[in-house]
């Protein structure tokens, strides 16, 4: 016995299925292409992002937690020099750093909200410890990567650093 009641009951059920699923696709796809350099982008996800600074692409781990902040790179291996660490906090301020359990020399970049220079010390020595280290203006970010780095870049105040989208690491 055929239904075609049923039947056409049965094509809008799956119409509607399939323009839920276009719908849904298309979000996701929008969400992919949102702009993860934005502060609020940084802080909602966790992982590796790449950062462009002059002509350096860095595998950069985020320490976008309060632990992660406090611990950061101390009992770390040394970093390559396309690694970094990218220090995220939630609103600008006079972030001091200092050398503790590091076994490895650092060069700190503090970026402000825009992602340009503010302030940089280089070649800081794990021995060092416990002197601090602060920028000159206010910064959101911070940048640390391996010592010496920053002078063969030319990084100077001002620089911008580009972030890419999230890795997911």
């Amino acid at each position: 016995m055929h239904t075609p009641c049923y039947n056409q009951n049965m094509r809008k059920y799956l119409l509607l299925l399939l323009v839920l699923a276009v719908i849904i696709i298309l979000a996701g796809m929008i969400g992919l292409k949102k702009d993860s350099s934005s502060p609020g982008a940084l802080q909602s996800h966790q992982g590796t992002i790449l950062v462009k600074i002059k002509s350096a692409v860095l595998e950069t781990e985020l320490a976008d937690t309060p632990e992660k902040r406090q611990r950061g790179l101390s009992g770390h291996a040394p970093l390559a020099e396309n690694q970094a660490m990218l220090f995220i906090f939630e609103k600008p301020d006079f972030y001091s750093f200092w050398m503790k359990d590091l076994a490895f020399p650092l060069d700190i970049i503090w970026l402000d909200g825009g992602f340009s220079v503010v302030g940089t010390a280089k070649n800081i020595s794990p021995k060092s410890f416990p002197k601090t280290f602060l920028p000159d203006s206010p910064a959101m970010y911070v940048l640390e990567i391996q010592a010496g780095l920053a002078d063969k870049l030319g990084l100077v105040i001002g620089d911008k650093a580009e972030l890419s989208n999230i890795l997911g690491k």
